[in-house]
């Protein structure tokens, strides 16, 4: 099982908070690997600036991405 590293910060210099938008999903036959996709809430609630989290999984299959429209 293969895994790229994580974009998202893990050092205390993250300020604003992340919100899960979406997956991204590598499948075939079946599901090979999932990386979470965060997003940075401002205070007005709006989403920016898309961070992709720890792929968890292989290289196979073709890539999704799943996400609900805004």
């Amino acid at each position: 099982m293969g895994s790229v590293n994580s974009v998202v910060p893990t050092d205390d210099k993250q300020t604003a908070p992340l919100a899960l938008v979406a997956l991204k999903v590598r499948s075939g036959d079946i599901i090979d690997a999932v990386t979470p996709v965060f997003a940075e809430v401002t205070p007005d609630l709006k989403l920016q600036n898309r961070k992709y989290g720890l792929q968890v999984g292989g290289t196979g299959g073709g890539e999704t991405q799943l996400e609900q429209a805004e």
